[in-house]
């Protein structure tokens, strides 16, 4: 199968990463931790200074079965019905119907791990 332009541009971006991987790999290990040692991370920094790529690159390391839900919050609408709504699209939910329990179940529903990241 030919590799698609998204594919390209996320291997240029590990490649072009560095300096970080120390911390990818203690999150990375938290994160895939058979005990889960925290529920929420934040990473937080000035505009440019590669939290973007960090983020990528941490979930680009979890394993396949993980589920992972990317999330930019520029096309986020700020509001509790915008996260939800924004979580529920990109897990294939009509986000009309976005609840909060609805989105909780199937999260937690303990047939995969996963992480969402907010950037």
């Amino acid at each position: 199968m030919a590799r698609t332009l998204s594919d390209r541009l996320s291997e240029a971006a590990r490649v072009a990463f560095v300096g970080r991987e120390t911390e990818v790999r203690s999150l990375h290990a938290a994160i895939v931790a058979p005990e889960s040692q925290f529920a929420v991370a934040f990473v937080r920094g000035p505009g440019g200074i590669g939290k973007t790529f960090f983020l990528d690159a941490l979930v680009d390391s979890l394993p396949r079965d993980f589920l992972k839900i990317r999330l930019d919050c520029r096309d986020i609408e700020p509001t509790g019905h915008g996260v939800l709504s924004a979580v529920a699209a990109s897990m294939g939910l009509d986000p009309a119907q976005a609840d909060i329990e609805t989105l909780s179940r199937r999260l937690s529903d303990g047939s995969r791990r996963g992480v969402i990241t907010f950037d």
